[in-house]
């Protein structure tokens, strides 16, 4: 079994581990596959086939391509059967892939702003909105966030953005800038 849990991982992340839970009398599983949907596919995910079942961390591994452009992706992962009694199981995963956390950059201690598409990779955004904990800021829509009065302490933030070729929204990964923000720029 796998549960229905929300999965991510930052776009600078190499494996997804989806973790598994052995049914109490059923035969463990011992060699897998992973079939991703076209969308996965275009990104560069590659079909994984046969491969041997982690049975010590209990994990089917999903190796995200480099460059990975940030969505929702979806992916059977394929229990095959290999004694021809039982049949395959298959059982459906989805997954955000969110930005990067470097996609932000700290200045002076009290802004963050969003590179641009020159240092991002390329993306262009036509909507931002921002999150400190978590909780959305509110009246925050723009390419930066500027701290009035004071500086970066303990908090952690987050960006969605909204891409202008395909129109698909995504977060980033959080960013806890602290107060020790260089002020060199």
């Amino acid at each position: 079994n796998i549960s229905d849990e929300y999965r991510w991982l930052c776009a600078d992340d190499s494996i997804l581990f989806v973790d598994y839970e052995k049914v109490e009398g059923a035969r463990s599983p011992f060699r897998y596959s992973i079939a991703f949907d076209s969308l996965a596919r275009g990104a560069g995910f590659v079909d994984v086939l046969d491969v041997e079942v982690d049975s010590e961390n209990q994990t089917f591994d999903i190796v995200l391509p480099n460059n990975c452009r940030p969505n929702h992706y979806t992916a059977n992962i394929i229990l095959n059967d290999t004694v021809s009694t039982c049949g395959d199981v298959v059982l459906p995963v989805e997954f955000d892939v969110y930005y990067s956390a470097s996609l932000l950059e700290p200045k002076f201690g009290n802004l963050l702003a969003v590179k641009s598409a020159d240092a991002n990779g390329g993306y262009e955004f036509s909507e931002y909105i921002w999150y400190r904990d978590g909780e959305v800021i509110p009246n925050e829509n723009k390419a930066f966030y500027y701290l009035d009065g004071g500086t970066f302490g303990a908090e952690c933030y987050y960006l969605e953005v909204r891409r202008v070729d395909d129109g698909v929204l995504m977060r980033t990964c959080e960013i806890c800038p602290g107060g020790g923000t260089p002020v060199d720029d």
